[in-house]
């Protein structure tokens, strides 16, 4: 993906890596902690009831 944008534009290559990177980052630390939350959740036993 990064090379296609760096194709079309050169100057957009940086700005859409740095924009991929910090995304990146958010989205790890979001996905981190909701494992985090689910994990408390099995501990606990606080799951919600699966409806068959």
């Amino acid at each position: 993906m990064a090379n296609v944008s760096a194709t079309l534009n050169p100057q957009l290559k940086t700005r859409f890596d740095r924009f991929v990177e910090d995304n990146g980052a958010n989205q790890s630390k979001i996905i981190s902690k909701a494992i985090e939350e689910f994990l408390n959740k099995v501990e606990k036993k606080e799951l919600p009831k699966k409806n068959k």
